[in-house]
């Protein structure tokens, strides 16, 4: 399906994407990023700006904004635009008619209660003007990278962070789990910080590259982004998040044993590996950036 070729026209005149322009340290940035850049591949005029006062006059009638609560602080609200917000708080919230905005929440189990299906994993609550969803990829359908082959390579990368906090969300250890696991089929996993221009292809060469999620991300049913990336950049979904069924059904490798997730997938044919790429490649079509924009816009 070349999702291109039959993606509605776009019912606003302008997108502002505000802030975090300048904060490629901040991972929100990327986020930012993706759909401006959507927006400039699917021939919208566009602006991407900080969180700076010097910026309000920007936002027009007709416009359709996307921010941020941590960049958001100088974002001005204008009768006549619309406004997709994550994590703003109620009283920002209440100064728009419910009808001006929609919230933007990452998807998490449970929050289909009440709520209708737009595509995998993406739901909208009527009630509470809430979209929920998974962050997506950068590259349009198009731009999608050909299945990658595993033979004679011994090598994987994982571009992200590996963290932790005081509540012990982050992946540290289901890293630490992958890193052993890979070894044990002499596979030598390395955490790669690259530039964003470079990550497709460093996945792309990658022997292999799962996208694993810390403990508080499998029971919350939180998917991550990288799954979906390592996807478009050519390689088998594989995971330990299995909310994940939610866009791929039972075309993708999953196991919340780390050490069996792994022989799963390394012990797939190649031929395998190649026909579910190519099949996990349609699925995750509604979780290109331009597709993301079109469901913000249609809430409308």
């Amino acid at each position: 399906m070349n999702t291109r070729s039959t993606r509605p026209s776009f019912p606003f005149r302008r997108i502002v994407v505000w802030g975090l322009k300048s904060a490629s340290y901040d991972a929100y940035h990327y986020i930012h990023r993706g759909f401006a850049r959507a927006a400039r591949k699917m021939g919208i005029p566009g602006f991407w700006v900080d969180d700076d006062a010097r910026y309000r006059d920007l936002v027009r009638p007709g416009d359709l904004v996307i921010s941020v609560d941590i960049a958001g602080s100088q974002l001005p609200l204008v009768s006549g635009a619309r406004y997709v917000l994550h994590n703003f708080p109620d009283d920002v919230l209440q100064r728009l008619r419910p009808e001006e905005y929609i919230r933007l929440q990452v998807y998490t189990k449970g929050v289909e209660r009440g709520a209708e299906k737009i595509a995998g994993a993406t739901w909208f609550d009527a009630g509470t003007r809430t979209l929920y969803q998974p962050w997506g990829t950068p590259l349009l359908r198009d731009e999608f990278l050909p299945p990658t082959a595993y033979r004679l390579r011994s090598t994987a990368f994982w571009v992200g962070s590996v963290w932790d906090n005081e509540e012990h969300q982050g992946n540290v250890k289901e890293y630490g789990l992958l890193w052993a696991a890979l070894r044990s089929h002499g596979i030598r996993l390395i955490q790669a910080r690259v530039p964003e221009w470079l990550h497709a292809t460093t996945i792309a060469r990658s022997a292999v590259a799962p996208g694993i999620g810390g403990r508080w991300q499998v029971e919350q049913g939180h998917m991550t982004c990288r799954t979906v990336k390592n996807v478009s950049f050519g390689q088998v979904a594989a995971t330990n998040i299995g909310e994940f069924r939610q866009i791929f059904g039972d075309a993708f490798v999953h196991s919340e044993d780390i050490e069996e997730l792994v022989d799963r997938l390394v012990g797939l044919r190649e031929r395998e590996r190649q026909e579910l790429v190519r099949v996990e490649q349609e699925l995750i079509a509604p979780h290109t950036y331009d597709w993301k924009l079109l469901h913000m816009a249609e809430r409308f």
